[in-house]
């Protein structure tokens, strides 16, 4: 349905990712950055998630929390709900399996997030 409808430079974010590869692959391939979530942190349903992730260019990448759901793992069992200040959870882990320095790739997500929503950085 996106490749049908999009125009020609297609701009937004793919919420909470959890597909395929093949799914991955065509949205980055629509142009679309990636929102990872706390699924990531979870040790079964995350998995998948995990082994996809080093695919991802860093240059296309978001980190999420999806408040008040999708708890990541460190907070999981002493909050109920989730809030924007986890989202520090979600980067960690998102660098330790891209095996990437966490402030680098921090920064790296706050300049995607600003070029995505049209802000200065």
């Amino acid at each position: 349905m996106l490749k049908k409808h999009a125009v020609k430079k297609l701009k937004g974010v793919v919420h909470c990712f959890g597909g395929e590869r093949s799914e991955l692959k065509q949205y980055l391939d629509l142009g679309l950055y990636i929102g990872i979530t706390g699924i990531l942190t979870i040790k079964g349903r995350g998995a998948q998630l995990r082994e996809l992730a080093p695919l991802i260019p860093s240059n296309r990448l978001l980190v999420e929390t999806d408040a008040p759901y999708l708890v990541p793992a460190p907070e999981k069992n002493q909050h109920r709900r989730n809030e924007p200040a986890f989202v520090k959870s979600v980067l960690l882990k998102l660098a330790e399996v891209k095996q990437e320095d966490p402030e680098q790739l921090a920064e790296t997500i706050w300049n995607n997030t600003c070029r995505l929503y049209g802000v200065e950085a």
